[in-house]
């Protein structure tokens, strides 16, 4: 099986998105599965892209979550790529990964990308996501890849499969929100930390402050 691969992340080969494709690629290709890897930060190459994609059965775009959102750059790529033409022959599945200790929105960008699939005229080969990838890129190449791990597991998945559904996908997902015991204290690490940044940054108000209600 032959995959076409895009890195949709801003940051290119240096950020979170290329550490999971690296590591999904290790169990993707132990059954001699073949891939061709692009990155959308290089725009002189989208017209090649395209091309790739249209004539792709398999495509992977791969993406975080800002803000539980679509980065504008991949928003735009999508545009750009509206003009070709896709068919049913073209399953677009995605790899998602989110900052947050969750990736909140689940339903709500299976849904998006779904219709945008279809807007796009190809078939739709599902989403994983999962949170918690903000210190991928910060932390020690060994720490890194102990956390990455998993994504080898869904490489042979998608090898098995060629999309991203079922019990095992939503159990890669993780939990789908945070309880309240857990979410104080995540609150109040966020504020000590968020207080901290006003102070290096000479912020002159409080958190808290309302400046809409006076």
């Amino acid at each position: 099986m032959h995959t076409i691969i895009v890195n949709g992340s801003p940051r290119g080969t240096n950020g979170n998105s290329q550490i999971i494709i690296n590591k999904f690629l290790e169990g993707y290709t132990l059954d001699g599965n073949t891939n061709e890897l692009f990155c959308i930060t290089a725009k002189d190459k989208w017209d090649e892209i395209s091309i790739a994609i249209s004539k792709a059965e398999n495509i992977i775009v791969v993406f975080p979550l800002y803000a539980e959102l679509l980065p504008g750059s991949l928003l735009e790529f999508f545009e750009y790529l509206s003009n070709t033409k896709l068919s049913k022959n073209n399953k677009m599945s995605f790899i998602l990964h989110s900052g947050n200790l969750i990736a909140g929105v689940r339903g709500c960008c299976k849904q998006y990308l779904a219709e945008l699939t279809k807007s796009l005229g190809c078939d739709f080969g599902g989403v994983l996501v999962r949170g918690n990838s903000f210190f991928y890129f910060n932390i020690g190449k060994e720490k890194a890849n102990e956390l990455v791990e998993p994504y080898a597991e869904m490489g042979k998945h998608y090898s098995k499969y060629q999309c991203f559904f079922g019990n095992e996908v939503n159990a890669f997902a993780g939990p789908t929100k945070i309880e309240k015991p857990e979410s104080r204290v995540i609150n109040r690490i966020c504020k000590i930390l968020m207080t901290e940044f006003g102070e290096k940054a000479n912020c002159k108000f409080p958190l808290n402050d309302r400046p809409y209600e006076k």
